[in-house]
């Protein structure tokens, strides 16, 4: 369900009356189709979700052993989540180095600079994606950010 939003909170009896103002004037429902993903997702989902687990730790596993030997390459392998947020050393305009991959590399990335200020001379990439997809994909950033 990425990107689809769907969840409940708890919260001590004095706060739920003034976090359900919160909520009810920036959210007006969760659309029936995504309700409905929800009940699917708690009766039947634990063993989706540890396959998953299982299949984006693989992934990024991959994408960060093959792009960590890189000398203008700097990263960390994160915990948790399903993108690769690297620094890119030498290139300053995350915008401009993201358009040239996919130019010249045919890799969409997302540059730094979108997630802020702080993010610039970054790239993410997603890792939620097959190992042999991604094996066909990295050679070519490697090869970019050589």
């Amino acid at each position: 369900m990425t990107g689809w939003r769907l969840g409940w909170m708890v919260a001590p009896p004095p706060l739920v009356r003034e976090l359900g103002k919160l909520n009810e004037y920036n959210t007006s429902c969760a659309p029936l189709f995504v309700q409905h993903a929800g009940i699917v997702a708690i009766e039947q989902g634990e063993p989706f979700v540890r396959e998953t687990v299982a299949r984006y730790r693989a992934a990024r596993d991959f994408a960060y052993q093959a792009l960590a030997p890189l000398p203008r390459v700097e990263l960390t392998c994160p915990p948790g989540a399903m993108y690769l947020f690297f620094r890119v050393h030498g290139e300053p305009d995350s915008l401009a180095l993201a358009k040239r991959l996919i130019r010249d590399a045919r890799i969409g990335l997302a540059p730094g600079v979108a997630f802020g200020p702080a993010g610039e001379g970054y790239l993410r990439l997603c890792f939620a994606n097959s190992i042999a997809r991604l094996a066909a994909t990295i050679p070519r950033l490697q090869a970019a950010l050589a």
